[in-house]
C-alpha cells in the first residue's frame, strides 16, 4: 500500500474516532454502534450482512449534513476509509460529494484536509466518478508560510557547537565555508536558502538531517523543511526522510515535535513524491499522527 493511502486511511479513522458518531448510526442501537466501531477500525468483514444497514445509515448521514453537519463529515470519512480498504467503487459518490463539500470547506483545517485527502486518494485509485476532484487548497491542513513561521525560531536555536558540527558534516571538508554560509542563512528572518547556496550550506544541512544521531539533527531538519515546504517537489527527499527517521521525529521533544510533524504532513498533502519505498528495503513507516488541533 502506498504511504499516501495508508496516511489517508489513518487520518480518516482518527477523525471518525475523535468526532461524535452520526445520529443515524446512534439510532441503530448498541449492536449497530458496535458494528460501526469495527468498521471504523477496519476490523469488520467487508461482506458481513449486518453492515448493509450500517452503510445505509452512513449514506443517509453523509447526504443530509443540514441535520447533523459533524455527523455527515464523520459518515463520509468512514465510507471513504471503507472504500479505500476494500478498493470498492460502490457508493453514490456524486450525492455524497455534492452534500459534503460545502460543509467540509467550513470545517477546521485538519478535518477538511482529512476528508478531502480521502477523496483524493479514492480518485487516484479510480474509485470515484471522473468529475469528482478535490481542489489543492482543500487538501492542505496548514499553509506552508504558517509552517515556515513556526520552524524558523527552532532553526535559530542551533547552538554554536551544533552549527559547527553541521558545517563539518561533509567529512570535514570546507568547514569554514559551510559554516559561514550556514550563519548567513540563519541570519535571515525567514532562514531561506537561495540560489547559489544549494551546496554551501545545503549539502551539510541535508547530511546532518539524515541521521538522528547527528549533532544538530533537529535544527538541520527544520532548515531542510523550511527549504522544501514552498516547493512543488523535493525530489522524494521528504518521503525518504520520513521512511528512515519517522520514529525519531515522533520521539522529538517539545518544541520540535509538532512543527516538524506538521511540516511532513504538508509534504504528504502537496507532493506526489510522498510514496512508499519498497517494503523489502525499509518496511512500512508509521503514519503521521492526526489531531484536530
Amino acid at each position: 500500500m502506498r504511504l499516501s493511502v495508508a496516511q489517508a486511511l489513518s487520518d480518516l479513522r482518527a477523525l471518525s474516532a475523535d468526532l461524535q458518531k452520526p445520529r443515524d448510526v446512534i439510532a441503530l442501537g448498541p449492536e449497530g454502534e458496535a458494528h460501526y466501531e469495527m468498521l471504523c477500525r477496519g476490523e469488520a468483514s467487508a461482506s458481513a450482512p449486518e453492515l448493509t444497514e450500517l452503510r445505509e445509515a452512513l449514506r443517509r448521514a453523509a447526504t443530509a449534513p443540514s441535520l447533523d453537519p459533524s455527523g455527515a463529515l464523520v459518515a463520509t470519512a468512514v465510507l471513504l476509509a471503507d472504500a479505500l480498504e476494500r478498493e470498492a467503487a460502490d457508493e453514490n459518490w456524486h450525492a455524497i460529494w455534492e452534500a459534503i463539500v460545502p460543509v467540509a470547506r467550513k470545517a477546521p483545517g485538519p478535518v477538511r484536509a482529512a476528508v478531502m485527502n480521502g477523496f483524493l486518494q479514492a480518485m487516484y485509485a479510480d474509485l470515484l466518478p471522473d468529475d469528482i476532484e478535490p481542489a489543492n487548497a482543500d487538501c492542505i491542513t496548514t499553509p506552508a508560510d504558517t509552517l515556515v513561521d513556526r520552524l524558523v525560531p527552532l532553526a535559530k536555536r542551533l547552538t554554536p557547537n551544533e552549527r559547527r558540527s553541521i558545517a563539518a558534516a561533509d567529512y570535514g571538508t570546507d568547514v569554514d565555508r559551510h559554516l559561514n554560509a550556514l550563519e548567513t542563512v540563519l541570519s535571515r528572518s525567514d532562514c531561506r536558502i537561495v540560489c547559489g547556496e544549494y551546496y554551501y550550506p545545503l549539502e551539510v544541512i541535508e547530511l546532518s538531517g539524515h541521521s538522528p544521531d547527528a549533532v544538530g539533527f533537529n535544527g538541520a531538519t527544520a532548515l531542510s523543511l523550511i527549504h522544501w515546504l514552498p516547493t512543488d517537489s523535493d525530489g522524494g527527499l521528504a518521503s525518504s526522510r520520513w521512511h528512515h527517521n519517522a520514529r525519531a521525529y515522533l520521539a522529538l521533544p517539545d518544541p520540535w515535535r509538532q512543527p516538524i510533524l506538521d511540516a511532513f504532513r504538508h509534504r504528504y498533502e502537496t507532493s506526489e513524491d510522498f510514496v512508499t519505498i519498497a517494503a523489502d528495503q525499509l518496511g512500512a513507516p508509521p503514519t503521521i499522527p492526526w489531531h484536530r488541533g
